[in-house]
């Protein structure tokens, strides 16, 4: 819970991460919600595993199920809610409709890594980072290791992938392979951004923006992903500097081509890095967030 900016200007509001949503909330401060990822309803996963899975997959099951009420809920609360993409902003209108016009986009804004440096790159290293406790990042990396990879190999021969991530589950640390990698809970990532010539994020499932594709672009680092991994960073005047395509073929052929082309691979990156500066600094995105905290406290004020 927050009432400064990040620029260090108070607000006399409330910023909150949808994890706290439900906490009692002081009568008369306007109150932001910070919503990562609207989760969308989806049927039971009746894939529940051998008996000593069952009480795992029943508990994920019933907090899947909850989790509709719980944010239409919390979401009426609060003055202003902000999500990080337009899907996400579509997604809550279709949840809760008397909610919509409440809701403001404001992608996310990061801390900038130092620039990486061109002389760490290891040639041909194709990197994907996730947090493999969510499910959309174990998607990415099967996809990317069983069918994309071939593909990029077909193009590239040289070619060779590293998954790093926190928490693999077995079906990740089994993609191990001589051309694939898979590295367990590293302490750092940044020697791996700096380390890769590509950094590949094919997802095509979940919400909210990607973390991991912020960070490759403000670390000066060329990125090919989905139209899903784009989300967030497009807009009036933004055109995200990175290569998208939605199936195996296309996301293969932008990734080879990067691999065999130096001075495009130190060209995307470097607009990558100018763009991350530009949108998604501390600086621009507390410029987003004090003007929905400002629009917040004026509807207040109409109101009283």
């Amino acid at each position: 819970i927050r009432d400064w900016s990040v620029t260090g200007v108070q607000t006399c509001a409330l910023t909150i991460w949808s994890e706290l949503g439900r906490f009692r909330l002081p009568s008369g401060v306007p109150a932001i919600l910070t919503e990562h990822e609207v989760r969308r309803p989806r049927l039971v996963d009746w894939r529940a595993g051998p008996p000593a899975q069952w009480p795992a997959w029943a508990f994920r099951e019933l907090d899947w199920c909850r989790w509709e009420a719980f944010q239409r809920t919390t979401w009426r609360r609060f003055d202003r809610v902000q999500v990080f993409t337009e899907r996400d902003a579509r997604a809550l209108a279709q949840l809760a409709p008397e909610v919509t016009g409440r809701v403001r986009v404001n992608p996310f804004g990061v801390v900038l890594p130092p620039a990486a440096d061109p002389s760490r790159e290891e040639p041909d290293t194709i990197l994907f980072v996730g947090n493999f406790t969510h499910s959309p990042n174990r998607d990415a990396a099967l996809w990317l290791a069983r069918e994309i990879m071939p593909a990029i190999r077909a193009r590239h021969a040289a070619a060779r992938l590293r998954i790093v991530g926190r928490a693999p589950p077995r079906e990740v640390l089994e993609l191990a392979a001589p051309d694939v990698d898979v590295g367990v809970d590293a302490p750092r990532v940044q020697p791996h951004i700096e380390a890769a010539s590509v950094i590949v994020a094919p997802v095509r499932t979940g919400g909210g923006m990607r973390l991991k594709i912020l960070h490759a672009l403000a670390s000066g680092k060329p990125v090919v992903t989905t139209t899903r991994g784009a989300e967030g960073y497009a807009g009036p005047g933004r055109i995200p500097p990175f290569a998208v395509a939605d199936d195996t073929e296309g996301i293969a052929a932008a990734a080879a081509q990067l691999l065999g082309d130096r001075r495009r691979r130190r060209k995307l990156g470097e607009h990558g890095r100018a763009f991350a500066l530009e949108h998604h600094s501390p600086e621009a995105w507390a410029s987003r967030l004090e003007a929905v905290y400002e629009e917040a406290r004026a509807g207040r004020r109409e109101s009283v």
